[in-house]
């Protein structure tokens, strides 16, 4: 089996791709991999100079760069499988010239579903599962409503890792800024709203700040509607974001009852629109219920981490299922 996956430039051994290409290998596929930046057109195919691995070379170099033997120009078309594994935000147009890929191979995520989801306000068809939330570019909109929540969570497009995520509280008539190392940083609020969303041009969320984020955020991995398992993200000491790559600490969780319904409502929605892996994030609302908090679809990751929390080898039931639908 021909098995493509695109990526972005740099590799690291503690991830999800890694991984899935030394399990791939391991069954002795043909594994390509490409930078998901570099596609191209022509003939009215799309082109991608595919870096062709080996179980005898597999790594990364000293530039964080996967080994390869060679490195042929072919089209994205002539392979069995595509599995997108790169960190948003996807460049637009390059979305745009893969859409249709999943019409004559075998994509995960498809692309025209990537694109449908592709902003936190497709969340908004999933209201009754989440916490009060707005989407919005409109200033005076996001001004007044930060006003009436008093502690609010405001969350870039197309942001992961919690590197988009913004505290905005008032005290006294002033504001108040949490993001990453900032704290409590005193800020013009107009100013501010106007630099996040781009001069009103880039909708953000908001949602009130949920005071029982102690509770962690819980990161459910879905596959075709299945859970593959789940962990439970905290905050560090003297923080309120629970991303592993913004300092937060893994743990085992169990699924609730919650969790349980919203999945097997939503799944099916999500693999009609060919998105087929799914990180299903949730937190605990003020009444102690788990509310959705996110849907992720472009670079579903974490299944290293249950690997290590659970003892398991998630990346064998990834291509055991990559293997079943590419053929």
């Amino acid at each position: 089996m021909k098995l493509a996956f695109a990526t972005g430039p740099y590799a690291q051994s503690e991830d999800s791709l890694y991984i899935f290409l030394k399990e791939a290998l391991s069954r002795n596929h043909k594994v390509y991999l490409f930078i998901l930046d570099d596609i191209y057109t022509k003939d009215n195919h799309i082109f991608a100079d595919l870096m062709l691995l080996s179980k005898k070379r597999f790594g990364i170099d000293n530039n964080q760069r996967y080994k390869f033997d060679k490195k042929v120009p072919m089209q994205l078309g002539s392979m069995n499988a595509v599995f997108l594994k790169r960190d948003p935000p996807v460049p637009a147009d390059k979305l745009e010239m893969i859409k249709d890929l999943g019409k004559k191979v075998f994509v995960v995520n498809d692309p025209a579903g990537i694109i449908k989801y592709k902003s936190k306000s497709s969340l908004e068809r999933f209201s009754e599962f989440m916490p009060e939330t707005f989407f919005s570019k409109d200033v005076s909109f996001l001004k007044q409503k930060i006003n009436e929540l008093k502690d609010c969570v405001l969350k870039q497009d197309f942001s992961y890792g919690g590197l988009g995520i913004h505290r905005i509280y008032e005290k006294n008539n002033q504001y108040f800024h949490n993001h990453l190392k900032i704290k409590n940083q005193k800020i013009q609020l107009t100013p501010f709203l106007k630099k996040l969303t781009l001069d009103g041009t880039k909708k953000l969320t908001l949602v009130r700040f949920l005071k029982n984020i102690d509770q962690g955020d819980k990161r459910i991995i879905i596959l075709d509607g299945k859970i593959l398992g789940a962990i439970l993200r905290k905050p560090s000491k003297d923080s309120w974001i629970c991303n592993i790559t913004s300092g937060g600490v893994a743990g085992k969780t169990t699924i609730t009852e919650d969790e349980q319904e919203m999945i097997k409502k939503i799944s099916p929605v999500l693999t009609q629109d060919g998105i087929h892996i799914a990180g299903f994030d949730t937190l605990v609302d003020d009444s102690g219920k788990r509310v959705l908090s996110e849907i992720n679809t472009t670079n579903v990751g974490a299944f290293h981490i249950l690997n290590k929390t659970y003892n398991l080898k998630l990346e064998k039931k990834i291509i055991d299922w990559l293997e079943h639908e590419s053929f």
